[in-house]
């Protein structure tokens, strides 16, 4: 009887172990992934819409950018089905959200100052003004705020 009561406890210690382990880990890539978002945030965006920049070198910056952000996606992607709880699983899909809907802007306004194209100002204004709004979604995502009043 002691004996099955003591592999029991053993059992569930080990099984407690493994499962913080995980979390811990997940916690780690995911802490890591925080860090490129918010580069994303604090350095990509704002390069790619400094409309000082040329946009030669824009184009010419961009791919490697954009390289970058679609690294952070895929990471993002790949920690999803090894999300330890519900609470990790809302704040990942929120900071993937975030990120998807910036890198979707950036292209948008890369695409604007192409060779090809001929964007007014106001375009590139409103431009501007949706990766602005997205990356305040994305800040508020990756310090886990709530945005817009909610």
């Amino acid at each position: 009887m002691w004996l099955l009561l003591g592999l029991v406890v053993v059992g569930g210690g080990a099984w407690l172990a493994v499962a913080a382990s995980r979390r811990r880990a997940w916690d780690e890539r995911y802490g890591g992934l925080l860090a490129e978002a918010r580069w994303v945030h604090d350095s990509l965006a704002p390069s790619v819409t400094n409309r000082l920049t040329p946009d030669a070198q824009v184009q010419q910056q961009w791919p490697d950018g954009k390289r970058r952000l679609d690294d952070l996606q895929a990471g993002l992607y790949q920690l999803g089905p090894k999300v330890p709880d519900d609470t990790r699983a809302g704040r990942l899909n929120r900071v993937s959200g975030a990120v998807a809907a910036l890198g979707s802007a950036l292209t948008e306004d890369v695409a604007l100052r192409g060779p090809a194209v001929a964007s007014s100002a106001e375009a590139l204004a409103r431009s501007a003004q949706t990766v602005e709004a997205c990356r305040g979604r994305l800040l508020a995502a990756i310090d886990d705020l709530p945005v817009d009043g909610s």
